[in-house]
């Protein structure tokens, strides 16, 4: 009769654990994780192939994202406490980027080129709920690996045949697989990081997959000669190693950043553009003949006047201009070309950019953030990158390593880490967050390191792992 009683609901729990397993919102929720690993996982994993992605395709892809969210948000609380400051971030920079739209010169065209932003907020919501799934997050994982595979074998194709793999894409003098622009291929050492979490709590395959990895990276390097993807190379290893091997991680990454640094010497020695770069960093200020007598702080005159009239040094001037002209919520994401024109060419808002002038972004998102959404933008991010620290800490507090005696949460949480200090080293000198795959892997990337700090909630956040423990229980 005991037995009885218990299974039917009466005096037991059994019989509430399946009511509980078979509830409408326990089944909203599994379905709201399955649709959410299928759309974020679909989005990182179609990255490579850039414009060569079918429309319909990417469209289901965001309805699965957006669905899954609106599902996921029927939990009660949607998010645990310890999650508020990652939603806070990610929702308060999507308002900044709104405020600073509304507020610009040319609002509906500020809002028009950061539309799909709310997208990439989306994903970065789902994937603090998909991080703490534990299952799920190793899927996403999963995805990025086979994204890694899939632009490295584009490359290698198109070195090969002079084709990329998956669609036409205009010629250029460097690879470039499928994407419209060679140094977008860059999101391969962010992809990388977030690969890493495969491996789970295996010591052995962690080495194994990483060495993969690295490979990997070598290999995309040396055929697009993309000196950004060695800055988010130094940059990714240096939070993985900073974060990963627990007190002498700060030596490590030291090591680790010098060793990159001998590495891209002798790399550029080897280089058939070295003569080209040379003039280009040193040579072009120091060589001319006069300069044999000049002293020290004469030559750093000559650099700094060489840095401000180069290329980059006039984008950081009109950044700079901007954000000083319009400091609280700057100009508007996405004006950056008008702008220019404006400082630079003696335009006004609203005119037609010339070809010749259009500069669509800073190569700086620092200034970039400044420029266009002001102090409010950079408080937003400031606060957004609080979120892996905050969550790297928390792992710290527990004193585990991601290369000896991690579990699988913590892994995943020190590559997402990793992914996210890869994507600020290669945007202090390229990148925006108007790019679709810069704010879906930062914003992701960011979810993924929040939600995989939280081990506890990997094991009982899963309602389908909690119904399969207490089926087996009976």
């Amino acid at each position: 009769m005991t037995s009885s009683g218990g299974r039917d609901g009466s005096n037991g729990t059994v019989g509430s654990a399946e009511g509980s397993c078979r509830s409408p919102r326990a089944l909203l929720e599994r379905i709201g994780l399955l649709l959410g690993t299928l759309g974020v996982g679909g989005l990182l994993l179609l990255m490579p192939l850039g414009a060569a992605t079918p429309d319909w395709l990417r469209g289901g892809l965001v309805a699965a994202v957006l669905v899954a969210l609106c599902g996921l948000l029927l939990r009660r609380p949607p998010f645990t406490a310890r999650h508020r400051l990652a939603v806070a971030g990610i929702l308060l920079l999507l308002a900044s980027f709104a405020l600073s739209a509304l507020l610009s010169p040319l609002p509906r065209l500020s809002l028009e080129r950061s539309m799909t932003l709310p997208i990439s907020a989306a994903a970065g919501l789902l994937a603090i709920r998909l991080g703490a799934a534990g299952v799920a997050g190793r899927w996403l994982a999963g995805a990025a690996l086979v994204a890694v595979l899939l632009l490295c074998t584009d490359l290698l194709w198109q070195a090969s045949t002079g084709a990329s793999l998956f669609g036409a894409v205009p010629a250029m003098r460097r690879l470039q697989g499928s994407l419209p622009n060679p140094n977008d291929l860059c999101m391969v050492v962010p992809l990388a990081a977030l690969a890493l979490g495969v491996a789970g709590a295996s010591r052995v395959a962690y080495a194994v997959l990483g060495g993969v990895l690295l490979l990997t990276l070598g290999v995309v390097f040396l055929l697009s000669d993309s000196w950004n993807l060695l800055v988010g190379a130094v940059g990714g290893g240096s939070v993985l190693l900073l974060w990963g091997v627990g007190r002498r991680g700060l030596w490590l990454a030291g090591v680790g950043v010098v060793a990159a640094i001998v590495l891209a010497g002798l790399l550029l020695w080897q280089s058939p553009r070295r003569e080209a770069m040379f003039d280009r960093i040193v040579g072009a200020p120091l060589s001319d003949p006069e300069g044999a007598g000049r002293t020290i702080a004469e030559r750093g005159a000559a650099i700094r006047g060489w840095i401000a009239g180069s290329a980059r040094g006039r984008l950081a001037a009109v950044a700079w201009s901007g954000f000083i002209e319009r400091p609280i919520v700057g100009f508007g994401p996405g004006l950056f070309a008008e702008a220019w024109w404006r400082i630079r060419g003696g335009g006004e808002w609203g005119e037609p950019v010339p070809r010749e002038g259009y500069h669509p972004w800073a190569h700086n998102l620092p200034l970039e953030t400044l420029a266009e959404r002001g102090v409010v933008g950079l408080a937003a991010v400031l606060l957004l990158l609080a979120v892996p620290t905050v969550a790297m800490r928390r792992t710290r507090r527990r004193n585990i390593g991601a290369a000896a005696g991690a579990d699988a949460a913590t892994r995943r949480a020190v590559s997402a880490a990793a992914a996210i200090g890869a994507i600020l080293a290669m945007g202090l000198f390229d990148l925006t967050l108007l790019k679709d795959w810069v704010s879906l892997l930062l914003l992701v990337s960011i979810g993924l390191c929040e939600g995989s700090s939280s081990p506890s909630e990997e094991r009982a956040g899963d309602d389908g792992h909690r119904c399969k423990d207490r089926r087996k229980a009976e």
